[in-house]
């Protein structure tokens, strides 16, 4: 009867929906995610840099943890000390956006290199900082 009709044009329209919004999300056949923290730059980073405010440089000793396969990690000791959501990796070169604490949405650069991991701090604003970490 009618009821029938519309309980079979409804599963016909589940089944399309549902296709077209996997084509619609995972075009290439299948989505690799949010990037993970790799190997290489796993692991807890320690190391004076030199944060500035934009009138004054002060060193201090910050903490970067980056849990290997997690798509986050926190920075402690900074005067953007925070949650940290990796953005971008590209080689030897990690983005990691600032979520919480007095620098949301700034930004940190680490770059590997020498043994030790090359951290740059833009804090959005005036908020700057420098300096090599060491695991």
């Amino acid at each position: 009867g009618v009821r029938r009709r519309w309980v079979l044009a409804g599963a016909g329209l589940a089944v399309v929906l549902a296709a077209t919004v996997g084509v619609v999300a995972w075009p290439d056949g299948g989505g690799d995610g949010p990037p993970r923290v790799p190997e290489p730059f796993a692991g807890t980073w320690r190391g004076q840099v030199s944060e500035s405010d934009g009138y004054r440089a002060r060193p201090v000793s910050v903490t970067l943890a980056l849990p290997e396969g997690q798509d986050s990690g926190t920075l402690t000791g900074s005067r953007c000390a925070g949650s940290l959501l990796l953005d971008a990796l590209d080689g030897d070169r990690m983005t990691l956006r600032i979520t919480t604490g007095p620098c949301a949405n700034g930004t940190v650069l680490a770059t590997l290199g020498g043994g030790g991991l090359d951290f740059e701090l833009r804090g959005g604003g005036s908020a700057t900082g420098h300096g090599v970490l060491r695991r």
